[in-house]
């Protein structure tokens, strides 16, 4: 007899299981689609205009498009996931279907089981979005606006770059530089040049370089503003005079230049953070864009575990209404963003050790979480 019972109390689990499972993938998929479809709209609306002023092929406004997509996923899929949950639940709530499932002997904990399986699977998807999949669209999507601008002979662009390249003609050679870009007559413009050679066998820096201004031309002839080398002797003085400089590197390794530290996947992170450790850099605000990837990846679990207890510990028999539940999710969205990012500037100035800075909102609502988890009357 107690055998049978059991074997019912397990298919009515596997069928509450299964209708909670079901209920909030629809609503998940139908709030991300949504998301996606607002953000596709925002971004024709913006950029189509700028596209036709250059008369920009249709394959590279569509290709914008498509790749500006999955770029957006690190923050759309936790916000949809977040969203879904607390509707559902707070749609179950107003329907007294948590009443009733506790009527049954079954705790809440048992009840969000799926949801959190759920948004485990989906932490765990979003590794692979944040360390690869993103950065790497991100770069094709940014790339759109300079082909269509080469594709109509436009003026070039130039942006920032704030790190620091090795010499492909020189391994002792390395250069920082603040700004980037290609003038007229194949000419490339690097703003805030310091190029300083570092000799590996002695460890010791031997000269370095410093320009406000460098233009030079395929050939290397280099035309600076504000040029100066700094000679370091043996006996430690140091011995300075204004010069002009030979680029050894061609054009085309500086146009070829390293993206930006959100384009870069977590492997190019990681080579690039090991390349300025060698030469005695501290990259601490690429060190925690690395941790971070990782951690805002459990974003969908950490915020599911703080936002159901709000739904579970209504008060004075007041239920939830969906509508409670989207705007309980937007606010919860709202404060792990602002404070995760506050946390990663903390780390990118060291204030917080890179891996502590990028796991801390993580922590904190986790434990917030647990918190009011044990609060909730099951």
């Amino acid at each position: 007899m107690i055998q049978s019972v059991n074997m019912i109390d397990n298919f009515q689990m596997g069928t509450l299981n299964g209708y909670i499972r079901l209920q909030f993938l629809r609503i998940f998929i139908s709030a991300l689609f949504a998301m996606e479809g607002v953000y596709v709209l925002s971004i024709t609306l913006v950029n189509l205009p700028k596209f036709l002023e250059i008369n920009a092929p249709m394959h590279i406004m569509v290709g914008f498009i498509a790749a500006s997509l999955p770029p957006t996923l690190p923050y759309v899929l936790p916000f949809s996931f977040v969203i879904a949950a607390l509707f559902h639940f707070s749609w179950m709530d107003s329907k007294s279907e948590i009443v009733a499932i506790k009527s049954l002997g079954m705790s809440v904990y048992r009840a969000s089981a799926p949801l959190f399986r759920l948004a485990l699977v989906v932490s765990v998807f979003m590794i692979f979005v944040n360390t690869y999949l993103s950065p790497v669209f991100l770069g094709k999507a940014r790339s759109r606006r300079p082909q269509a601008v080469a594709t109509t002979n436009a003026p070039s662009t130039s942006k920032d770059v704030n790190q620091v390249i090795r010499s492909s003609k020189d391994p002792d050679l390395s250069y920082y530089y603040e700004g980037y870009g290609e003038i007229p007559e194949a000419m490339v413009s690097l703003e805030k040049l310091v190029a300083f050679k570092f000799s590996q066998d002695v460890h010791k820096l031997q000269w370095a370089y410093t320009a406000d201004k460098l233009d030079f031309d395929s050939k290397g002839l280099a035309f600076p503003t504000g040029g100066k080398k700094f000679v370091f002797l043996p006996s430690g003085d140091i011995k300075s005079k204004p010069m002009a400089f030979f680029i050894p590197d061609s054009v085309s390794f500086f146009s070829l230049h390293r993206p930006e530290v959100d384009e870069m996947t977590s492997y190019q992170l990681r080579q690039y953070i090991s390349e300025q450790k060698r030469i005695g850099v501290q990259p601490y605000r690429y060190i925690t864009t690395y941790y971070d990837r990782f951690a805002s990846a459990f974003s969908p679990l950490i915020l599911l575990l703080v936002g159901l207890p709000f739904v579970f510990m209504g008060k004075g028999g007041r239920r939830k209404t969906p509508v409670r539940g989207i705007a309980s999710g937007i606010v919860l969205v709202v404060l792990y963003y602002a404070f995760a990012s506050l946390f990663h500037s903390f780390g990118a100035a060291h204030y917080l050790p890179p891996f502590l800075a990028a796991w801390m909102i993580n922590i904190l609502f986790l434990l917030g979480g647990v918190f009011l988890f044990t609060e909730v009357r099951t």
